[in-house]
């Protein structure tokens, strides 16, 4: 076991309970479902931790899309419940594409996750898969969500690291 830092070991514990407790804000802050509340934590959390290309996460109200501003690119921005052709899905993320590998010039494009209710187990797309990155709708359950909130956020910043730089 390597050698902990005198002090090293109370920095770990001071930063663990504090985010703790920007984790309990962040979710008591979100008006969904107990599932959707999850994920969205879980997204806002990732880009505050995870150190990735996309830094924050911004919820847009229907049918706002993503202002124009390539300033902007390294922000995610989440729409819930949002409509699109007579039909409603449970929420799609917007990334930059700076590429561009998916679009015809650089943009916004989007990604559909649908979150079933159910209690099936869907495999959770990593970036492995460089198939998947090019999918314009996910899909999670319940269950993957409930268990894995974490490891369904970094599938989609996955999704969207894709076409960041």
């Amino acid at each position: 076991m390597p050698v902990v830092p005198e002090g090293f070991r109370e920095l770990l514990d001071a930063v663990a309970e504090e985010a703790r407790a920007t984790a309990i804000d962040i979710f008591e802050q979100m008006n969904g479902t107990h599932t959707e509340n999850l994920i969205y934590s879980a997204l806002v959390l990732f880009a505050k931790i995870g150190q990735r290309e996309h830094t924050e996460v911004r919820f847009l109200a229907p049918p706002v899309e993503p202002p124009n501003e390539l300033s902007i690119s390294r922000i995610l921005y989440v729409t819930p419940q949002n409509p699109v052709d007579l039909l409603t899905f449970d929420f799609a993320v917007y990334a930059y594409d700076h590429q561009p590998r998916v679009l015809e010039k650089p943009g916004w494009r989007r990604l559909i996750v649908e979150c079933d209710m159910s209690d099936n187990q869907y495999p959770i797309v990593t970036a492995d898969d460089r198939r998947a990155l090019h999918q314009r709708v996910m899909r999670l359950s319940r269950r993957n969500i409930v268990n894995s909130a974490w490891e369904c956020a970094e599938s989609i910043f996955d999704w969207a690291a894709w076409t960041f730089g």
